[in-house]
């Protein structure tokens, strides 16, 4: 969904000596944990969180940035198969041994049916950091914290003068616990204005929504066919459609509520407004509000059928999304 947007300054995160000293790093390679193992080897090493991405990606085992700022700090660690493949190759670029950051990973968190996720997803109101909160009131959000995200997928189009004009989004959920019947997805607005509208595509019924046309957002429910068992999992694929006068968009961004295994972002332009410049964003979030180190970005190239699309893997709670500039 689109958030509104702000002037963030984009940084990489560098070793500049200030702040609290890690241990040396052979001795924290014994002992642990891995994310102070992790931060002092890229201290060591000197490279910049971007450009230790950029080598992942020349290697085929692309992680953000963001992604790894998250290890070193200890908010998450890798787990799935294609997070370890990117652990063995940040190794060499580290110049350590084999396994020396894989053997200090702990055994990892339970998954699928037997894990329950509510303790770890924030509820509706935390997510969007109450943006959100004088809509609340006015639907059933309690099922949102038992629903992982498996699968995003979001697509905008825009029209002849640079405006946001129809956008498609499919997602795939899995219930971790019995009984959830509903989704119930934020929007808000690069600029105030009246919500655009959303018609369900799979079988979904659209439930309570309320919008704030003075504040551009807008809380739409999502009604199951049935309530699901823990573990079952549920397509749901919308439309949203602007009717309304609405000024040049200058980015799509998904506002990731929860942990997302992959995300996928696709914006389609029209030959009449091609952008001058487009470039893929991922931004952790803090307490008070994005940190400019925990933000990166990477050029997007435009392709001959004027689409420009970003892929990310094992994504934390977090902003994702495509900016360009005309």
């Amino acid at each position: 969904m689109n958030a509104p947007h702000s002037p963030h300054r984009l940084t990489e995160p560098v070793a500049d000596g200030c702040g609290p000293q890690s241990p040396p790093l052979e001795a924290v390679l014994r002992t642990g944990p891995f994310h102070a193992a992790l931060r002092a080897a890229v201290e060591r090493r000197g490279l910049s969180l971007g450009r230790l991405e950029s080598r992942l990606r020349r290697q085929g085992t692309p992680v953000t940035a963001a992604t790894i700022s998250a290890w070193q700090s200890g908010k998450y660690r890798p787990e799935r198969p294609h997070a370890l493949a990117a652990l063995a190759a940040l190794e060499t670029i580290l110049e350590l041994h084999p396994g020396d950051l894989v053997a200090l990973l702990k055994p990892p968190k339970p998954r699928g049916r037997w894990q329950h996720s509510s303790h770890r997803r924030p509820s509706l109101s935390a997510a969007w950091a109450g943006r959100l909160d004088p809509l609340l009131h006015s639907v059933d959000a309690a099922w949102s914290r038992h629903l992982t995200s498996l699968s995003s997928q979001h697509r905008m189009h825009c029209d002849a003068e640079g405006r946001v004009h129809r956008m498609w989004d499919r997602l795939v959920l899995r219930a971790e616990e019995d009984g959830p019947d509903r989704y119930v997805l934020g929007y808000t607005a690069d600029h105030p204005s009246p919500p655009p509208v959303l018609r369900p595509v799979t079988p979904q019924r659209l439930g309570p929504s309320v919008a704030d046309a003075d504040e551009g957002t807008l809380l739409a429910t999502l009604l199951f066919e049935r309530p699901l068992a823990r573990g079952e999992t549920v397509i749901i694929e919308y439309t949203t459609e602007h009717t309304h006068d609405r000024p040049r968009a200058e980015q799509s961004l998904l506002h990731l509520q929860g942990p997302v295994r992959d995300c996928v972002l696709e914006v389609c332009f029209d030959p009449a407004a091609v952008p001058t410049r487009c470039r893929s964003f991922h931004s952790l979030p803090t307490h008070d509000g994005l940190s400019p180190e925990a933000t990166t970005e990477q050029p997007l190239r435009i392709g001959p059928g004027l689409r420009a699309h970003t892929v990310g893997l094992d994504l934390p709670p977090s902003d994702f999304g495509i900016r360009w500039d005309w």
